[in-house]
């Protein structure tokens, strides 16, 4: 039901505008709060969305050093965390 809920709310929204949708913590103290996203494409039951604020942040690797993507810490966190 909530699914569908979601699919009903966000039917009209157009490019441009805003949707809030999830929660991550942004604050020092480490409270979440509500993502504020903006629309940039509506296309049928899909939305591309980009959000507003910058959510987090990471040194690409813990070390000066000459390395690719591969061998980085940025790709090791992003990796672990996106997937839980």
């Amino acid at each position: 039901m909530e699914k569908d809920h979601s699919a009903l709310t966000y039917r009209n929204v157009k490019p441009g505008e805003f949707i809030t949708f999830g929660t991550y913590p942004q604050s020092a103290d480490g409270q979440e709060l509500a993502i504020q996203w903006r629309v940039l494409h509506h296309s049928g039951n899909e939305l591309f969305v980009l959000s507003e604020y910058i959510l987090d942040c990471k040194r690409y690797h813990g070390k000066s050093a000459d390395m690719g993507w591969r061998e980085s810490t940025e790709r090791t966190w992003r990796d672990c965390d996106l997937r839980e």
